[in-house]
């Protein structure tokens, strides 16, 4: 058994590897980062903006988590990184 979950563990580590190899786009890979549900990525991809696309980038978050028509983990992920981010918006205050 042991055996197996390192060859699983393995497998995700090369996964995640040929993930990033794939994203190329800065675009793709800021809201892979944003929506990742990884706190670390979400921080850092949101920190990466000025304060204009900080804004629009919440209100996108917010209406993902609200209308229609996303998938139900998109809306997951969008809650998480909202979380997260009004979280250390209130943090800094």
């Amino acid at each position: 058994m042991p055996e197996r979950m390192a060859q699983a563990n393995l497998f995700l580590f090369f996964y995640a590897r040929l993930k990033e190899m794939e994203s190329t786009d800065p675009l793709q890979t800021f809201w892979d980062n944003l929506l990742s549900r990884n706190p670390q990525q979400i921080r850092a991809a949101f920190s990466t903006l000025d304060a204009p696309s900080k804004r629009a980038v919440l209100n996108h978050l917010r209406k993902m988590t609200t209308e229609t028509g996303w998938h139900p983990e998109q809306v997951k992920s969008a809650q998480m990184a909202l979380n997260i981010l009004e979280r250390n918006q209130q943090d800094e205050k």
